[in-house]
């Protein structure tokens, strides 16, 4: 009973150590992964603007045409206009809040892109990027600006042909033509020395000289050039009439806007019956008869 007590003394000694040694590996083991875990960095995260909804083509922006999205760092391109390292220690919603704010208080990067022009059409949620835009300045601004089937055609102003100074970019405008006619009327009719017509209406001003937009709190704009949109059908029209005479804007009432754009109706025709008697002249006519001569007064 002696040996046999021992061999099973020796064994359960050995199923101890045998246990305790498959602890200890364990524990080994999981120490270092642990400690791992305890010292692996957060997946660094930066702010990206992005559209808050599709935005089309000549869409002026607006502050809140946009937002701060948290985006990989390593997936940013350097295009995107971004607001630098977003706070790991902050949450999604918290950031955008911060966004919110800072946009309302005037955050540079929002104000940077306020008022541009798009350029190339931007899905929602899509990172906005300068190349997709247009500011007040830069090159293809005002192609931009035109919508589809309009021109943009200059014409010389004064102070005296501008409605004194009164028309700003975006006002609605008619020009008006006046001609100097030096000969007499081939009709027969009184002379007319300046002959005036409306040649088309209720175009938008563009620019004045080459600014797109008056400044803030402007009530005048003094400039030596105006650029109006006109239909593509209508540019002969305004070239034609430069050269012709001397051309003037008339400003047009806001509560006047709606209505034909272009070409104004042609200018009525004067008839032979509205002709000045006093200026008719009278010929003679001889008529042969035979022998018979008489002679006949025909206006």
């Amino acid at each position: 009973m002696g040996a046999m007590r021992l061999v099973i003394v020796l064994f359960a000694a050995a199923a101890a150590a045998l246990g305790l040694a498959l602890v200890v590996r364990h524990m080994t083991a999981a120490k270092p992964a642990v400690a791992m875990a305890a010292v692996r960095p957060d997946r660094p995260m930066v702010r990206v603007l992005v559209a808050k909804h599709d935005l089309k083509i000549g869409q002026r922006l607006q502050a809140e045409d946009v937002a701060w999205q948290a985006w990989p760092a390593g997936a940013a391109n350097p295009a995107f206009i971004s607001g630098g390292l977003m706070d790991p220690k902050a949450g999604l919603a918290g950031e955008a809040e911060a966004a919110v704010q800072a946009a309302v208080a005037g955050d540079p990067a929002v104000q940077g892109v306020t008022g541009a022009l798009v350029r190339e059409a931007i899905l929602s949620g899509e990172p906005m990027s300068l190349r997709k835009l247009v500011k007040g300045g830069q090159g293809g601004f005002m192609a931009v600006k035109l919508p589809a089937g309009m021109r943009a055609m200059s014409m010389p102003v004064s102070v005296e042909t501008a409605a004194g100074g009164f028309i700003l970019p975006g006002d609605h405008v008619d020009v008006v033509q006046n001609v100097k006619i030096n000969a007499g009327d081939v009709h027969g009719g009184p002379l007319q020395p300046v002959q005036t017509r409306t040649i088309l209406t209720n175009l938008t001003v563009l620019a004045i000289d080459q600014a797109p937009e008056p400044k803030a709190g402007a009530t005048s704009l003094v400039g030596a050039t105006a650029t109006l949109q006109v239909p593509a059908a209508d540019i002969d029209i305004l070239a034609k009439a430069k050269d012709e005479g001397v051309l003037l804007l008339a400003l047009r009432s806001y509560a006047d806007l709606e209505g034909q754009q272009g070409s104004a109706a042609p200018a009525p025709v004067r008839s032979a019956a509205r002709r000045d008697p006093a200026r008719l002249e009278t010929v003679s006519v001889r008529i042969f008869r035979g022998p018979k001569v008489s002679e006949v007064s025909v206006p």
